[in-house]
């Protein structure tokens, strides 16, 4: 088995890396990492410096991945260290640059740690095990790997990292029937708000159509991309995506 670090995912194949996501978690998948990469979304000069961790067996077959970037900062990343980079540094370290395993400007939940379902334990270990190396060779403050699923956490414990608590609100369907059913669960208050919600919507004479694939022409992305745009201007927020990742 030997290890590979690498700083473009074009020079692995398409193939190669999604064979190894499980599920085709679209988040993890080699098209998505691909176009945050080449539209210069992501690069040094954002702070995200590509540093995949890949193993391959003797024949060159890829095993496993762990998406990975070594950070200047620690923006985009949605679960903020600043203050852990402050204390750090008023001790008298330097915290950036960092190593991190996350999917950039994404607080979603999911794999990270890729791999064939046959030697799961074995692959995660010598992923861990490569990137606590690469931490304490170039003497770097600190590695993190953020919103991976529960079934790794307890293994990353075992082997002394520590773990962050955090928390998002999610929305659950409990089985409910239909959206009536739903209605019912919540406060009269809430229940009429929602109700006058989307009765304005059906008088408002607003189609919605679906579109996927070759129906989503560069000019509905163009428009899509002003609408980004518009609502960061809102929001008073900093314009990541570039228009080629669209």
């Amino acid at each position: 088995m030997k290890v590979e670090i690498v700083s473009n995912i074009s020079e692995i194949h398409p193939n190669e890396w999604n064979n190894i996501n499980l599920n085709d978690h679209p988040f993890t998948s080699y098209e998505f990492l691909f176009s945050l990469e080449e539209s210069k979304t992501v690069n040094p000069k954002t702070g995200w410096q590509p540093q995949h961790i890949i193993l391959k067996n003797s024949k060159n077959k890829m095993l496993a991945a762990l998406p990975n970037y070594l950070k200047a900062h620690s923006y985009g990343e949605y679960v903020f260290d600043h203050s852990w980079a402050n204390a750090y540094e008023k001790a008298g370290g330097r915290y950036y640059p960092k190593i991190i395993s996350a999917i950039p400007f994404t607080p979603v939940n999911g794999p990270r740690f890729l791999y064939k379902n046959k030697n799961k334990n074995f692959l995660i270990q010598q992923l861990v095990s490569t990137i606590e190396n690469l931490t304490i060779t170039n003497n770097l403050s600190s590695a993190h790997i953020n919103f991976l699923l529960d079934d790794c956490s307890e293994l990353l414990k075992q082997r002394g990292w520590i773990e962050r608590k955090g928390i998002q609100f999610h929305w659950e369907n409990k089985n409910f029937k239909d959206f009536n059913e739903f209605l019912l669960n919540l406060k009269s208050n809430k229940r009429k708000m929602i109700k006058k919600e989307r009765s304005n919507f059906i008088n408002s004479n607003i189609s919605i159509t679906k579109l996927t694939g070759d129906d989503l022409t560069s000019s509905i992305w163009d428009k899509f991309y002003s609408f980004y745009l518009n609502t960061i201007d809102r929001k008073w927020g900093g314009g990541i995506f570039k228009q080629r990742f669209f």
